[in-house]
């Protein structure tokens, strides 16, 4: 009889481990519950962090490394990837403005201008084709930072030009210097929500950010003025578009003024890295990510493993940091068995729990698979 074959294909449970931390983690708890079992081990993202990783153990890309500004206006190392025959360049916005980097009290003044310096140096280096994932940021600044960082001025009623954050993002009036860039774009991501309204950019995502209560309405509307201001430029309001919202509405941004297209992150990784066929070739799926709740239906990791186990007729074990009563329902009824780990494996990292993040989810693997006593 062939040895049980699983599959551990988490996303990043953010704040504690990477993917790949995750998926070692849960194969060494696996492990020692199953010793007969193959494991295999197979680490997944949406394009937020930890996207590069996952590509560049599937595919021959070559790791290049730019300067840029970061999201507080300090140079940051921006590793990206690129492959030479199809003259194609990855990069992940994480590299550059990281939710870890943006100061919760100073979210307001967090630009995404290096990725748009990211985007022009890739451009000059030869790069036709750019994949960029759009996740994991802590920027809300709808793109303009990144517009500015392609070469645009971006001016006030009155002429003046603005530095940008999302504080006078309301003040923008015009766009100079619009950006001519010839390679094709797209957007990798798992945010399919539009820039504004209830379930826009600061509304929906603000929080996690560090936008306070009071302030996530006139964000709201700074963002609309600056989808009036992107129509008058490119001709394209994104305001309400599907998928403008990622990236605190720098996708948005990116699909106005340079006609980029936003795709599933999710499916093209899985795609890449020959997730079906590792689905086909298991008899049980784990995955797993820090938070399961009602954003977890929408296009993330979690949302795709289960519908492609499901449709290959594979079963699904979940393992999260944590479980809101809502999501856990929606996981039964994938028919998923579901384990959550100790609330302190989501706090923010240090090394100390980092340690204890991986120690509890290694224990709560183990627990799936251990036979009952």
């Amino acid at each position: 009889m062939p040895p049980i074959t699983i599959l551990i294909a988490p996303d990043s449970f953010k704040g504690s481990l990477s993917a790949f931390d995750a998926a070692e983690a849960m194969a060494a708890g696996v492990r020692r519950a199953w010793s007969e079992a193959d494991v295999r081990v197979m680490p997944l993202s949406d394009g937020g962090e930890g996207f590069l990783d996952c590509l560049q153990g599937a595919l021959e890309l070559e790791e290049r490394v730019t300067r840029v500004t970061g999201p507080h206006g300090a140079p940051r190392d921006a590793r990206w990837l690129y492959d030479p025959v199809e003259r194609r360049a990855w990069l992940e916005t994480a590299q550059v403005v990281p939710l870890g980097a943006v100061e919760p009290a100073r979210v307001l003044e967090a630009t995404t201008r290096g990725v748009g310096e990211l985007i022009g140096a890739v451009t000059g280096e030869g790069a036709q084709r750019i994949s960029l994932g759009i996740g994991g940021t802590g920027t809300i600044d709808g793109g303009a930072g990144c517009i500015a960082g392609l070469g645009a001025v971006l001016r006030d009623e009155a002429g003046a030009a603005l530095s940008i954050g999302a504080s006078p993002l309301g003040q923008v009036g015009s766009v100079d210097g619009i950006p001519q860039l010839g390679p094709e774009i797209e957007l990798l991501c798992d945010v399919r929500s539009p820039m504004v309204g209830p379930q826009g950019a600061s509304t929906l995502y603000g929080p996690q950010k560090g936008l306070l209560a009071d302030q996530i309405e006139s964000v709201d509307q700074s963002l609309r003025s600056w989808g009036r201001v992107l129509e008058r430029a490119f001709d394209c309001d994104p305001s309400l578009l599907p998928f403008a919202g990622a990236g605190g509405g720098l996708a948005g941004a990116l699909m106005a003024a340079l006609g980029a297209v936003p795709r599933s992150g999710v499916e093209r990784v899985c795609h890449h890295v020959g997730f079906d066929a590792a689905v086909r070739a298991a008899t049980i799926v784990v995955t797993g990510e820090g938070r399961v709740d009602a954003q977890s239906r929408e296009g993330k990791v979690l949302d795709h493993v289960l519908a492609r186990a499901a449709e290959l007729g594979r079963p699904v074990q979940v393992l999260a940091g944590q479980i809101e009563p809502e999501a856990g329902r929606w996981l039964r009824s994938h028919g998923a068995r579901a384990l959550a780990l100790a609330p302190a494996s989501t706090l923010p990292p240090s090394q100390a729990k980092l340690a204890q993040a991986h120690r509890e989810l290694q224990r709560a693997a183990f627990e799936l698979f251990a036979p009952e006593s």
